[in-house]
C-alpha cells in the first residue's frame, strides 16, 4: 500500500473504526490482570487487546507475530486514565512470557515479527496510546528462560522486527536506545509502516550518534505529525533512514544531531520504487546551539559503497528551520555526486550564525525561500552546480508570531506571507500543518500559500 499521495481526512486521523471479534480487557477488574495472559498467538483479525492504565506500570514485554487484513486490523490499543495517563509498559523488569518464542528479546519491548510462533510477515497491525519506556542497555529484563538478562545497546521501544501495513499512533516512547527501529534486509523488506501522531522524546545514548528517535529501513515508510524532542547534549540523530518512498510530513522535530538522516538501505532495498528520492515537507525542525553536528540533513549516504547511495531527489519544502548556533548550520548535505536537493517555500532562520544552504557533493536548486541574510551557497571546496530560480528572500527578520515562545507562524506583515510557488510535478500537496500534538490543522487552499510549515492567520 502506497500512503504517498493519499490525502488523510480528519475522520482518519482519529481512532478508527475497527470490527473487533474478540476483545481482550487488560487491567484491574479486567478478565485478564497482565498482558502476557493474552494469549497473543491466537489473535484473528479484528480482534483487540484492550490495555487499560493502571497506576503501577506493566512491567510485561511481547511480541505481536499475527495478521489482520486491510479492513479488520489486529488493534492494540492503550486505554487512559482518569486524568489522561496512558497505560505505561516499563522496561526496567519486564518479564517476557514464555510461550511466545520471542526472538532477539534483548533488541525491543514492545516487539512485531520475529517469533517461533505466528505469521512469517505479520501485517495490518495497529497499537495505538501506549506509553514505552525505558528498554536500554543499561537497564535488565527478565528473559523467556526466566534468567535476567541486559537489552542490547541497540534495543527500542517498539522494534519491527518484520511487518506490513503497520501503525504506530498516539503513543509516548521515551528513554529507549531506539525509539522506534524497523528493520530490513537482503532477504526480507518491511513495507508500508506508518508513524504518527505520536510523542518520541529522549531516545538514545549521550554521545553517541548511532542511537535514533526513530530509526527505518524499508519501503514505503511514512512519519507524520510527531512530535520529537531530543535534548540538549545528546549526539542522537532524529530520523535515520534506510527506505524507499520515504515522506516526513507535519512534525515538530526539536533538538538532535541530525534531524534527518536519510542514508543507504540493503541492496534489495536500493531495487525498491522511489528509493533515490525523499519528501520532506510541513516540518518545524529546531536546532540547539552548537554541540552537535553543523547539518540538519543528510541525504545520500553513510557506508563506504557510494554506487548504494540515493542520487535521486530530495523533495525539501514548506518546512520552518530554525538553528540557535553560534557558528555555521548546513541546511543539506548530499554525498553522492549525482544527488539533487529540490528546495523551495522554506523559512530557514539562523539568527546567530552563518547559513550554507549545502555542502559535500551534489546539485540544487532554490525557489521561493526565506534565508538568514548570513547566507553562502556551499562550502569552499563545494563546487557542484546550485541554482538560483527566483522568489528567494533574504533578511534578518522573517516575522515570526513570537519565536522565543515557539510560535513561527508568521504575521500579517511577515515577508513569508503568500511567498510560496508550486511544488514540482508529483510532489504531495502541503494540505495540514502542526499545531500541537494531536491537532494537525487544515492549510488554507485559497490563494498563494505562505513560506514555511505554518500559514499566517489572523
Amino acid at each position: 500500500m502506497n500512503y504517498k499521495n493519499i490525502a488523510i481526512p480528519l475522520a482518519v486521523l482519529a481512532y478508527p473504526s475497527v470490527a473487533s471479534a474478540i476483545t481482550y480487557e487488560v487491567g484491574p477488574g479486567k478478565p485478564y490482570t497482565s498482558i502476557g495472559a493474552v494469549p497473543w498467538t491466537s489473535l484473528q483479525p479484528g480482534d483487540e487487546v484492550a490495555i487499560h492504565w493502571r497506576s503501577e506500570p506493566y512491567k510485561e514485554k511481547w511480541v505481536i507475530n499475527r495478521s489482520g487484513t486491510p479492513n479488520r486490523r489486529i488493534l492494540v490499543r492503550g486505554y487512559p486514565g482518569p486524568n489522561g495517563q496512558l497505560p505505561v509498559i516499563e522496561g526496567v523488569g519486564a518479564v517476557t512470557p514464555r510461550n511466545l518464542g520471542f526472538w532477539n528479546e534483548d533488541r525491543g519491548l514492545v516487539k512485531i515479527g520475529g517469533a517461533d510462533v505466528g505469521s512469517e510477515i505479520p501485517s495490518h497491525l495497529l497499537i495505538h496510546g501506549l506509553e514505552i519506556r525505558n528498554a536500554h542497555s543499561g537497564n535488565t529484563f527478565v528473559n523467556r528462560l526466566g534468567q535476567t538478562t541486559r537489552y542490547a545497546s541497540n534495543a527500542a521501544g517498539i522494534f519491527i522486527e518484520r511487518g506490513k501495513d503497520i501503525v504506530i499512533r498516539k503513543c509516548k516512547i521515551t528513554n529507549n536506545g531506539h525509539g522506534i527501529f524497523v528493520a530490513s534486509g537482503n532477504t526480507y523488506i518491511a513495507r508500508d509502516i506508518r508513524i504518527e501522531r505520536n510523542t518520541i522524546v529522549h531516545n538514545g545514548v549521550p554521545d553517541d550518534g548511532y542511537h535514533t528517535n526513530i530509526y527505518v529501513s524499508g519501503s514505503g515508510m511514512t512519519i507524520q505529525h510527531n512530535l520529537m524532542v531530543i535534548a540538549a547534549g545528546k549526539q542522537v540523530n532524529q530520523i535515520k533512514d534506510r527506505s524507499a518512498n520515504l515522506e516526513v510530513s507535519y512534525n515538530w522535530i526539536e533538538g538532535g544531531n541530525r534531524q534527518l538522516d536519510l542514508v543507504d538501505g540493503p541492496t534489495a532495498i536500493q531495487w525498491e520504487r522511489n528509493y533515490h528520492n525523499s519528501w520532506v515537507f510541513g516540518n518545524v525542525m529546531i536546532e540547539y546551539g552548537g554541540y552537535d553536528n553543523t547539518n540538519i540533513a543528510l541525504f545520500g549516504g553513510d557506508s563506504p559503497k557510494i554506487d548504494a547511495h540515493r542520487r535521486g531527489t530530495l523533495f525539501f519544502y514548506n518546512n520552518t528551520v530554525v538553528s540557535n548556533r553560534g557558528d555555521d548550520t548546513t541546511l543539506v548535505m548530499l554525498s553522492h555526486p549525482y544527488a539533487f536537493a529540490d528546495i523551495r517555500n522554506n523559512a530557514v532562520w539562523t539568527p546567530n550564525g552563518r547559513l550554507y544552504l549545502m555542502a559535500a557533493k551534489g546539485t540544487s536548486e532554490r525557489r521561493n525561500n526565506w534565508f538568514s541574510n548570513r547566507f553562502l551557497t556551499q562550502y569552499p571546496e563545494n563546487t557542484q552546480y546550485q541554482a538560483d530560480r527566483g522568489g528567494n528572500i533574504f533578511g534578518t527578520n522573517p516575522g515570526f508570531a513570537n519565536p522565543l515562545a515557539g510560535d513561527f507562524r508568521p504575521l500579517a506583515n511577515s515577508p513569508l506571507v503568500n511567498g510560496s510557488t508550486s511544488l514540482a510535478t508529483g510532489s504531495p500537496a502541503v494540505i495540514w500543518e502542526y499545531f500541537s500534538l494531536f491537532t494537525l490543522l487544515p492549510r488554507p487552499a485559497v490563494g498563494i500559500r505562505d513560506i514555511g510549515a505554518l500559514e499566517y492567520k489572523p
